[in-house]
Protein backbone atom coordinates (compact mmCIF):
# COMPACT_ATOMS: atom_id res chain seq x y z
CA UNK A 1 0.00 0.00 0.00
CA UNK A 2 3.05 2.34 0.81
CA UNK A 3 4.09 1.69 -2.65
CA UNK A 4 1.01 2.25 -4.43
CA UNK A 5 1.02 6.14 -2.28
CA UNK A 6 4.60 6.99 -3.40
CA UNK A 7 3.64 5.79 -7.19
CA UNK A 8 0.13 8.41 -6.75
CA UNK A 9 2.33 10.99 -4.76
CA UNK A 10 4.94 11.40 -7.74
CA UNK A 11 2.00 10.96 -10.22
CA UNK A 12 0.35 13.75 -8.73
CA UNK A 13 3.02 16.23 -8.87
CA UNK A 14 3.91 15.69 -12.61
CA UNK A 15 0.55 15.46 -13.45
CA UNK A 16 -0.65 18.51 -11.70
CA UNK A 17 1.87 20.99 -12.43
CA UNK A 18 1.70 19.92 -16.30
CA UNK A 19 -1.85 21.03 -15.72
CA UNK A 20 -1.16 24.21 -13.95
CA UNK A 21 1.39 25.08 -16.74
CA UNK A 22 -1.05 24.64 -19.47
CA UNK A 23 -3.56 26.71 -17.16
CA UNK A 24 -0.87 29.93 -16.65
CA UNK A 25 -0.08 29.42 -20.89
CA UNK A 26 -3.81 29.81 -21.71
CA UNK A 27 -4.07 32.86 -19.66
CA UNK A 28 -0.88 34.05 -21.55
CA UNK A 29 -2.42 33.70 -24.14
CA UNK A 30 -5.77 35.54 -23.09
CA UNK A 31 -3.39 38.22 -23.06
CA UNK A 32 -1.76 37.96 -26.37
CA UNK A 33 -5.47 37.76 -28.24
CA UNK A 34 -6.02 40.66 -26.22
CA UNK A 35 -3.97 42.99 -28.43
CA UNK A 36 -2.16 42.71 -24.79
CA UNK A 37 1.47 41.79 -23.77
CA UNK A 38 2.74 39.30 -21.69
CA UNK A 39 5.54 40.79 -18.86
CA UNK A 40 6.30 37.38 -17.18
CA UNK A 41 4.68 33.76 -16.47
CA UNK A 42 5.58 33.07 -12.76
CA UNK A 43 5.17 29.99 -11.03
CA UNK A 44 5.70 28.79 -7.75
CA UNK A 45 7.54 25.78 -7.96
CA UNK A 46 7.54 23.49 -5.87
CA UNK A 47 4.30 24.85 -5.02
CA UNK A 48 1.09 23.54 -8.27
CA UNK A 49 0.75 27.36 -8.40
CA UNK A 50 1.60 30.23 -10.81
CA UNK A 51 0.22 33.97 -12.73
CA UNK A 52 0.56 35.56 -15.23
CA UNK A 53 1.92 39.09 -14.98
CA UNK A 54 0.92 41.36 -18.33
CA UNK A 55 -1.58 43.59 -19.70
CA UNK A 56 -4.63 43.55 -22.11
CA UNK A 57 -7.59 45.96 -23.22
CA UNK A 58 -9.77 42.52 -23.19
CA UNK A 59 -9.54 41.18 -19.38
CA UNK A 60 -12.15 38.41 -20.49
CA UNK A 61 -10.04 36.53 -22.74
CA UNK A 62 -7.52 36.52 -19.86
CA UNK A 63 -9.84 35.61 -17.44
CA UNK A 64 -11.27 32.55 -19.43
CA UNK A 65 -7.89 31.75 -21.47
CA UNK A 66 -6.87 29.49 -18.47
CA UNK A 67 -9.93 27.47 -17.88
CA UNK A 68 -10.25 26.75 -22.03
CA UNK A 69 -6.75 26.47 -23.11
CA UNK A 70 -6.01 24.69 -19.82
CA UNK A 71 -8.45 21.69 -20.80
CA UNK A 72 -8.06 22.10 -24.32
CA UNK A 73 -4.11 20.64 -23.71
CA UNK A 74 -5.42 17.83 -21.82
CA UNK A 75 -5.85 16.61 -25.89
CA UNK A 76 -1.84 16.25 -25.87
CA UNK A 77 -1.64 13.50 -23.26
CA UNK A 78 -5.33 12.00 -24.07
CA UNK A 79 -3.03 11.20 -27.27
CA UNK A 80 0.35 9.97 -25.55
CA UNK A 81 -2.20 7.51 -23.65
CA UNK A 82 -3.93 5.93 -26.30
CA UNK A 83 -0.91 5.67 -28.28
CA UNK A 84 1.29 3.93 -25.98
CA UNK A 85 -0.82 1.13 -24.51
CA UNK A 86 1.59 -1.72 -25.03
CA UNK A 87 4.20 1.25 -22.42
CA UNK A 88 2.08 0.75 -19.22
CA UNK A 89 4.00 3.48 -17.46
CA UNK A 90 4.11 6.12 -20.08
CA UNK A 91 -0.19 5.57 -20.46
CA UNK A 92 0.17 5.73 -16.48
CA UNK A 93 1.45 9.24 -16.28
CA UNK A 94 -0.06 10.70 -19.38
CA UNK A 95 -3.78 9.88 -17.92
CA UNK A 96 -2.70 11.37 -14.68
CA UNK A 97 -1.66 14.23 -16.25
CA UNK A 98 -5.36 14.41 -18.41
CA UNK A 99 -6.91 13.59 -14.67
CA UNK A 100 -5.39 17.40 -13.56
CA UNK A 101 -5.57 18.66 -17.07
CA UNK A 102 -9.56 17.85 -16.47
CA UNK A 103 -9.47 18.51 -12.82
CA UNK A 104 -7.77 21.48 -12.17
CA UNK A 105 -9.91 23.58 -15.08
CA UNK A 106 -12.86 21.42 -14.03
CA UNK A 107 -12.89 22.04 -10.00
CA UNK A 108 -12.37 25.62 -10.71
CA UNK A 109 -15.46 25.73 -12.67
CA UNK A 110 -17.84 23.58 -10.37
CA UNK A 111 -16.46 25.01 -6.92
CA UNK A 112 -15.72 28.58 -8.01
CA UNK A 113 -19.83 28.44 -8.98
CA UNK A 114 -20.26 27.36 -5.35
CA UNK A 115 -17.98 29.38 -3.94
CA UNK A 116 -16.59 32.23 -6.21
CA UNK A 117 -13.01 32.59 -5.98
CA UNK A 118 -9.61 33.54 -8.01
CA UNK A 119 -10.62 33.04 -11.56
CA UNK A 120 -14.30 32.01 -10.55
CA UNK A 121 -14.64 34.59 -8.97
CA UNK A 122 -13.47 36.93 -12.28
CA UNK A 123 -15.50 35.40 -14.39
CA UNK A 124 -18.57 35.55 -11.91
CA UNK A 125 -17.39 39.80 -12.16
CA UNK A 126 -17.17 39.87 -15.62
CA UNK A 127 -21.24 38.99 -15.88
CA UNK A 128 -21.24 34.94 -16.05
CA UNK A 129 -23.61 32.83 -14.09
CA UNK A 130 -23.08 30.90 -11.13
CA UNK A 131 -24.77 28.59 -12.62
CA UNK A 132 -22.78 27.96 -15.90
CA UNK A 133 -19.93 27.63 -14.31
CA UNK A 134 -21.42 24.86 -12.29
CA UNK A 135 -22.93 23.23 -14.95
CA UNK A 136 -19.22 23.69 -17.40
CA UNK A 137 -17.48 22.27 -14.59
CA UNK A 138 -19.33 18.75 -14.00
CA UNK A 139 -18.59 17.47 -17.39
CA UNK A 140 -14.58 17.49 -16.67
CA UNK A 141 -15.16 16.20 -13.29
CA UNK A 142 -16.49 13.10 -14.80
CA UNK A 143 -14.34 12.83 -17.35
CA UNK A 144 -11.47 13.24 -14.50
CA UNK A 145 -13.39 9.91 -12.78
CA UNK A 146 -13.02 8.04 -15.57
CA UNK A 147 -9.53 8.98 -16.33
CA UNK A 148 -8.27 7.90 -13.29
CA UNK A 149 -10.31 5.02 -12.62
CA UNK A 150 -8.43 4.17 -15.70
CA UNK A 151 -4.87 5.47 -14.74
CA UNK A 152 -5.26 3.14 -11.52
CA UNK A 153 -6.49 0.01 -12.51
CA UNK A 154 -3.05 -1.94 -12.72
CA UNK A 155 -2.47 -0.09 -8.97
CA UNK A 156 -5.19 -1.88 -7.35
CA UNK A 157 -3.43 -5.76 -7.30
CA UNK A 158 -4.59 -7.70 -4.15
CA UNK A 159 -5.49 -4.30 -2.44
CA UNK A 160 -8.86 -4.36 -0.75
CA UNK A 161 -11.44 -1.40 -1.79
CA UNK A 162 -10.97 0.29 1.63
CA UNK A 163 -7.11 -0.10 1.30
CA UNK A 164 -6.90 0.84 -2.20
CA UNK A 165 -8.85 4.14 -1.37
CA UNK A 166 -6.51 5.02 1.56
CA UNK A 167 -3.21 4.75 -0.60
CA UNK A 168 -5.19 7.01 -3.32
CA UNK A 169 -6.58 9.71 -0.78
CA UNK A 170 -3.23 9.72 0.55
CA UNK A 171 -0.93 9.89 -2.78
CA UNK A 172 -3.15 12.62 -4.32
CA UNK A 173 -4.85 14.54 -1.51
CA UNK A 174 -1.92 14.73 0.79
CA UNK A 175 -0.45 18.33 -1.01
CA UNK A 176 -3.63 19.79 -1.62
CA UNK A 177 -4.38 18.86 2.36
CA UNK A 178 -0.81 20.35 3.09
CA UNK A 179 -1.50 23.42 1.60
CA UNK A 180 -4.95 23.94 3.17
CA UNK A 181 -2.98 23.79 6.56
CA UNK A 182 -0.43 25.87 6.17
CA UNK A 183 -2.64 28.88 4.64
CA UNK A 184 -2.84 31.47 7.42
CA UNK A 185 -5.18 33.99 8.85
CA UNK A 186 -4.14 36.48 6.37
CA UNK A 187 -5.53 34.94 3.17
CA UNK A 188 -8.72 36.25 2.42
CA UNK A 189 -11.59 33.78 3.56
CA UNK A 190 -12.95 33.68 0.24
CA UNK A 191 -9.96 32.18 -1.49
CA UNK A 192 -9.10 29.71 1.98
CA UNK A 193 -13.42 28.47 1.48
CA UNK A 194 -12.92 28.01 -2.44
CA UNK A 195 -9.51 26.31 -1.49
CA UNK A 196 -11.10 23.86 0.80
CA UNK A 197 -13.99 23.13 -1.41
CA UNK A 198 -11.47 21.98 -4.09
CA UNK A 199 -9.64 19.62 -1.96
CA UNK A 200 -13.07 18.05 -0.71
CA UNK A 201 -14.46 18.14 -4.38
CA UNK A 202 -11.21 16.05 -5.62
CA UNK A 203 -11.70 13.87 -2.25
CA UNK A 204 -14.93 12.68 -3.42
CA UNK A 205 -14.03 12.28 -6.66
CA UNK A 206 -10.86 9.82 -5.96
CA UNK A 207 -13.62 8.12 -3.99
CA UNK A 208 -15.38 7.57 -6.77
CA UNK A 209 -12.87 6.78 -8.51
CA UNK A 210 -11.75 3.71 -6.82
CA UNK A 211 -15.40 2.63 -5.86
CA UNK A 212 -15.75 2.22 -9.85
CA UNK A 213 -11.89 0.10 -10.16
CA UNK A 214 -11.78 -3.56 -11.18
CA UNK A 215 -8.74 -5.05 -12.28
CA UNK A 216 -11.03 -7.67 -13.19
CA UNK A 217 -12.67 -5.80 -16.14
CA UNK A 218 -10.48 -6.04 -19.37
CA UNK A 219 -9.25 -3.25 -21.22
CA UNK A 220 -11.29 -3.25 -24.98
CA UNK A 221 -7.87 -2.95 -26.39
CA UNK A 222 -4.73 -3.82 -24.22
CA UNK A 223 -6.34 -6.49 -22.61
CA UNK A 224 -6.16 -6.73 -18.43
CA UNK A 225 -4.07 -3.50 -16.83
CA UNK A 226 -0.36 -5.09 -16.51
CA UNK A 227 1.13 -4.94 -13.15
CA UNK A 228 3.55 -2.38 -12.20
CA UNK A 229 7.16 -3.08 -12.14
CA UNK A 230 9.44 -2.81 -9.22
CA UNK A 231 11.11 0.19 -11.52
CA UNK A 232 7.52 2.26 -11.23
CA UNK A 233 7.96 4.33 -7.94
CA UNK A 234 11.67 5.12 -8.53
CA UNK A 235 10.86 5.97 -12.23
CA UNK A 236 7.11 8.32 -11.71
CA UNK A 237 10.09 9.98 -9.16
CA UNK A 238 12.01 10.65 -11.50
CA UNK A 239 9.46 12.58 -13.73
CA UNK A 240 8.19 14.35 -11.03
CA UNK A 241 11.66 15.40 -10.39
CA UNK A 242 11.97 16.19 -13.99
CA UNK A 243 9.34 18.03 -14.17
CA UNK A 244 9.36 20.26 -11.30
CA UNK A 245 13.16 21.20 -12.25
CA UNK A 246 12.17 22.31 -15.71
CA UNK A 247 9.45 24.43 -14.50
CA UNK A 248 11.63 26.52 -12.23
CA UNK A 249 14.07 26.71 -15.06
CA UNK A 250 11.48 27.99 -17.31
CA UNK A 251 9.04 29.85 -14.96
CA UNK A 252 11.09 31.10 -11.90
CA UNK A 253 10.08 32.93 -9.40
CA UNK A 254 10.06 37.06 -10.02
Amino acid sequence: MIRVTGILLAAFVAGMHLAVIGHELGHALGFLLGGGHVDRIVMLTPLPAGHVRGNTPVPWLVTWGGVLFGTLATVIPFCVAQGTRRRPLVRFLALMTVVFCLGHNGTYLFVGGLIPFSDAKGMVDLGAPRWLLIAAGFPFLAGMVLALREAIRPLRGELSRPQFLLAVEAGLLSVPALMVMLMGQAVDPTTRAGVIGLVVTYGVCFAVAVWGCDTKTADPVGGSPAAPSRLWPAWTSVTAVVVLALEWLAFAHA
